[in-house]
């Protein structure tokens, strides 16, 4: 999966956790998730309409209450629910908020080595500079990435790598599956 469709994926917030709740019981509707998930129903609403129009999921067309559609994954949305469940389960649940951040996934993945800034940013485009500076603010305060400075450079040159938590998450963000 290229870096555009891995940040289309990763855009909502609750993307992750939806998918691995759907890959879980096999399907769901929108106000047992967002019960089990503790969230909204209009943010759990938005992230199905989302998934919906990427082609992960799709209404079941079985029985059921018309006013209470089930959502069933479709063939290569298990895929990626399998592959959000791994990564669900493995993230502790003191930094689940940290998941749900928009680009922290897509970061996560491109920090495979030391990479600088600006080449995060080329990569992760439409990312702002604002939103990438939270995220790494973030994950370097919960010790998921290093922050390295060179100081035999002028200006000093400033790389990031993963660390702690995020070098065990690795394997599974570079797996790869096709969305498109």
């Amino acid at each position: 999966m290229d870096n555009a469709q891995f940040v289309k994926l990763c855009s909502k917030a609750w993307t992750i956790p939806v998918l691995s709740a759907l890959a879980k019981y096999k399907g769901g509707r929108i106000a047992p998730i967002a019960t089990k998930l503790d969230a909204s129903r209009s943010s759990i609403t938005t992230t199905f309409q989302h998934l919906a129009e990427i082609g992960l999921i799709t209404r079941n067309t079985g029985h059921g209450h018309p006013l209470r559609p089930e959502f069933v994954l479709t063939s290569k949305g298990q895929r990626v629910a399998e592959w959000a469940n791994s990564v669900d389960i493995s993230i502790p649940v003191s930094d689940q908020p940290l998941l749900r951040k928009q680009w922290t996934l897509p970061v996560l993945r491109l920090i495979d080595k030391p990479r600088r800034y600006r080449d995060l940013r080329e990569f992760l485009r439409p990312v702002t500079d604002r939103a990438l500076s939270i995220s790494l603010k973030e994950m370097i305060e919960r010790d998921w990435l290093e922050r390295l400075v060179e100081n035999d450079h002028s200006p000093p040159r400033v790389a990031y790598r993963p660390a702690g938590f995020a070098t065990r998450l690795q394997p599974i963000l570079s797996s790869s599956f096709q969305l498109s």
